[in-house]
């Protein structure tokens, strides 16, 4: 299995796409820390979505970077279908888990926080960045081009998926239902 992950791993950063979503993130990162700040937690919370939704970002250039007889070959090799879907999700973690240490490391590294930074909030912050980059990744895994034919649509769904997960109250307008219906006007009299 290791060996299939690091195949699939140096495949794609032969394909060169991961470069974008790289340059989107630390340009990103760079300006949510151009300021020292006193508070470490909101800005690690910005930096927890940045991570959602370059680790989606990721695992979907990822799914596209081997095509056809290529796929074909390293699933032969990996054993069966499922154990290469398994290294690919193994890689696709790997990436992310990336992600995630360089947007923990990089603010204590060029001492962004002037109240410094607890262990407890780094803690916290460590699990959040996590959790939102599974979350992508496995957003970017289930709704992909393999799944959903047409790649616009998956890109679309895609999308929305991380819009809506993202907005406070996205659930609550999605269930509303007098939001969609027309309002009567009340005579005064």
């Amino acid at each position: 299995m290791l060996h299939l992950v690091r195949f699939l791993l140096l495949f794609y950063m032969r394909s060169y796409r991961y470069l974008p979503p790289l340059l989107v993130f630390l340009l990103g990162l760079m300006m949510l820390y151009v300021y020292p700040t006193k508070q470490a937690m909101p800005t690690y919370a910005a930096s927890a979505v940045l991570v959602y939704f370059i680790s989606a970002w990721i695992a979907a250039t990822f799914m596209g970077a081997i095509h056809g007889a290529e796929e074909h070959v390293a699933a032969v090799h990996a054993g069966n279908v499922r154990m290469y879907l398994v290294g690919k999700t193994l890689a696709i973690f790997a990436c992310s888990f990336l992600v995630c240490l360089a947007a923990m490391i990089y603010p204590v590294a060029a001492d962004r926080f002037t109240n410094g930074v607890s262990s407890g909030e780094w803690l916290t912050a460590w699990l959040a960045h996590l959790e939102l980059s599974l979350l992508g990744g496995l957003a970017a895994l289930i709704l992909n081009r393999t799944v959903i034919r047409n790649g616009s649509m998956a890109i679309f769904w895609l999308l929305l998926v991380l819009m809506v997960s993202i907005v406070r109250s996205g659930a609550d307008l999605l269930r509303c239902s007098s939001c969609f219906r027309p309002r009567h006007r009340s005579s005064i009299g």
